[in-house]
């Protein structure tokens, strides 16, 4: 197979152990091109291409909530999780996640002890 975006050979992706070939077909090659390309072109042209692409949209979580239709998804959950909106939503799982690193600390903390 042909890389799309540079016309060299797309690489054999191998088994590590057995070296058997698993595959063959490169490379999502979108937003660069409609193709498939290479292991270099992957790694120097697409995954740049996507993050720019990424770092250029709006992040805030309302906008992630509408882009992936979770206004309804809350209103299903607000009764289980005492939702009523994204920051509300944003809180909750913040205050999850320290909770979680606490956790984690005090386990580490533990293990270190005995």
């Amino acid at each position: 197979m042909i890389c799309s975006i540079c016309n060299g050979q797309v690489d054999e992706h191998r088994h590590p152990v057995t070296g058997e070939v698993y595959w063959t077909e490169g490379h999502n090659a979108e937003p660069a091109n409609d193709g498939r390309c290479c292991d270099a072109c992957n790694d120097l042209v697409v995954i740049p291409t996507r993050i720019k692409q990424m770092s250029n949209r709006r992040f805030s979580a309302d906008a992630v909530a509408e882009d992936i239709g979770w206004d309804d998804a809350l209103k299903d959950c607000s009764d289980l999780y005492e939702v009523r909106d994204m920051n509300d939503f944003r809180e909750i799982s913040q205050e999850n996640l320290a909770a979680q690193k606490r956790a984690r600390r005090e386990e580490t903390k533990e293990s270190r002890d005995k």
